[in-house]
């Protein structure tokens, strides 16, 4: 791997660890399931600010990439290995940035650059920069009521990658507006401001 140090290489990472989770009766693959995503958790700190937003400063490319950490710890759970909460803390404020800067639309601004790949590929968003099915896997996850009101619906990825467990998670969990309306990020470079959280809200 390491075709890229950014989000090629999380998805190289993403399914050599894959594979040694999913064929772990193999030794060696044992040895990949351990060794890759030990590599992806140091990798974590190097693909994101501690504010939670990529290092490479596109919204598009920063959901590829955590879409690979969202799948893994799922994986990982359902076969009872561990998780740092340090990553998961970090995966937590990484799914809180988008929160803050979805736009009233329920889009995403156009930052950075894009292409067609997607990390998470049950289908092809419509428009495009709508990327809310995130928040709600980041409020079934965290159990967070505010990202279930930036969701705004379920998606069908909590299907796909929570089960039926995880949709109805998502649905007993109360909804509830985000607690700040306007947010600095300082180490990725942006202060988001809104005068509310309605569809018709003033954001910037």
């Amino acid at each position: 791997f390491f075709y890229s140090p950014y989000n090629h290489l999380i998805g190289e990472l993403a399914a050599l660890t894959f594979l040694g989770t999913v064929y772990g009766n193999s030794p060696k693959m044992g040895i990949w399931r351990d060794k890759y995503w030990r590599d992806m958790e140091k990798q974590l700190e190097k693909q994101l600010h501690g504010d939670g937003f990529t290092v490479e400063q596109a919204s598009y490319y920063h959901h590829f990439t955590i879409g690979f950490y969202l799948m893994l710890v799922q994986l990982r759970r359902q076969n009872g290995l561990p998780v740092a909460q340090k990553t998961l803390d970090l995966l937590e404020r990484s799914l809180e940035f988008p929160m803050y800067l979805t736009r009233p639309d329920g889009q995403l601004p156009m930052l950075g650059d894009i292409d067609s790949a997607r990390s998470i590929y049950f289908y092809r968003p419509a428009p495009q920069w709508n990327l809310r099915p995130f928040q709600a896997l980041g409020a079934a996850i965290f159990q967070r009521g505010d990202m279930k009101h930036a969701a705004g619906a379920p998606a069908e990825e909590l299907l796909w990658l929570l089960g039926s467990e995880g949709y109805e998670s998502f649905e007993k969990l109360p909804a509830e507006l985000p607690k700040d309306t306007s947010r600095p990020y300082r180490q990725s470079g942006y202060f988001i401001m809104r005068d509310g959280w309605e569809a018709g809200s003033s954001y910037c």
